[in-house]
């Protein structure tokens, strides 16, 4: 990932970029609008549209409660490391010749000051892309829907990379899902064992606020 993740130099393609810089802002956010797309094109009730929207909220929540449960509690634990790449990369010390210290070494995006496990977007993508993945199934009917970048260019997640249309065009949850938990390695943020770690653990939180509100 360093040299995928890299500010500069890097061979990321001009899409790749455009993905990290796109999923950096909240995670929920992109599932919401996801939900409301998939609604109209699947012509939900109000009642359905209702339930879904409540069951997506409380699993966001739970998870987002169980990953910084989780974050504090990996942090605290002297045998585990939750170093970010950043610190990772430029500091090295794994006693592995191949993997030298790089002190000038710079993400795409900004680090965020805490523990890189669990890794909080792909644990709402997760548990989001399961919730929705049960209302509506991931067979590519009905699943087309746009996502749109949403926070202002001139925030400190920075602005769209130039040819970016701040539109996402989707044809699945699962395609959704991969792309935003792809965006976590493009950006430098997480490394891809966190991601598919923390994406799969919150399949068992999802299943909460289906048991209590259907």
């Amino acid at each position: 990932m360093k040299l995928i993740a890299s500010q500069t130099g890097s061979p990321r393609t001009a899409d790749q970029t455009a993905i990290a810089w796109f999923y950096a802002g909240v995670g929920w956010a992109h599932w919401s609008e996801a939900a409301h797309g998939l609604a109209v094109n699947n012509r939900s009730s109000r009642s359905e549209i209702s339930r879904i929207f409540a069951q997506l909220a409380v699993a966001g929540a739970d998870t987002i409660i169980t990953t910084w449960a989780g974050k504090r509690a990996y942090a605290a634990d002297p045998t585990a490391v939750t170093w970010r790449p950043i610190t990772a990369i430029r500091l090295g010390g794994d006693g592995n010749p191949k993997t030298p210290a790089d002190p000038n070494w710079t993400p795409l995006i900004p680090t965020q000051p805490h523990p890189e496990y669990v890794a909080a977007h792909p644990s709402v993508n997760g548990a989001s892309a399961a919730m929705l993945q049960h209302y509506f199934g991931d067979d590519d009917k009905n699943q087309s829907f746009m996502l749109t970048y949403p926070i202002a260019p001139s925030t400190a997640f920075g602005a769209l990379p130039p040819g970016s249309t701040g539109f996402r065009s989707l044809t699945s949850i699962a395609q959704a899902e991969d792309e935003a938990n792809d965006a976590r390695l493009y950006g430098g943020l997480h490394y891809r064992s966190s991601i598919r770690g923390s994406d799969a653990e919150v399949i068992a939180i999802y299943t909460f606020p289906f048991l209590f509100f259907h």
